[in-house]
């Protein structure tokens, strides 16, 4: 069964996302995608995640080495990033 990873890199400026898709003897790009930050990371990242419709199994990060502590702060509050559901 396949395993779909999101990878987040989260820039000054913009915020780039990676879906791969792993199986025991494979992996490949699913696809690159790019928005432009603003100062809610939370609504950057569902903003993203509902425009390209990404769906995934795990969630790794890259955080610059410059500044981990401010924005380690900023992702533990916002950890749920999955679209909110309507009734």
């Amino acid at each position: 069964m396949p395993n779909r990873t999101l990878a987040l890199d989260v820039g000054g400026a913009t915020l780039r996302a990676v879906l791969v898709e792993r199986t025991l003897r494979s992996q490949r790009v699913l696809g690159c995608y790019a928005t432009p930050r603003t100062a809610d990371l939370a609504a950057d990242l569902r903003t993203l995640t509902a425009t390209h419709e990404l769906h995934w199994d795990e969630v790794v990060s890259a955080l610059p080495a410059s500044s981990p502590v401010t924005r380690a702060g900023q992702l533990t509050r916002t950890i749920d990033i999955r679209p909110r559901k309507t009734r």
